[in-house]
């Protein structure tokens, strides 16, 4: 199953190497997504909660982490 998850987040992405007009992976498509969440998550409460953006920022380079 392992192996399954790994080939499908390595396919490349149709519609998103369209519109970039270079190859874009699966994979690279939900890492961005979820680095823009965790841009636009800090944005929002960062003056409210400043612990726990200090957490999303610390947690953060995981996502751009390759090869786990």
């Amino acid at each position: 199953m392992k192996e399954s998850i790994k080939k499908w987040l390595n396919t490349k992405s149709e519609f998103y190497s369209k519109i970039c007009e270079f190859e874009v992976t699966r994979g690279m498509v939900i890492r961005t997504n979820l680095i823009v969440i965790v841009f636009v998550a800090f944005v929002m409460i960062v003056e409210n909660y400043p612990a726990i953006c200090l957490l999303l920022l610390l947690l953060s380079p995981f996502l751009f982490r390759k090869g786990r």
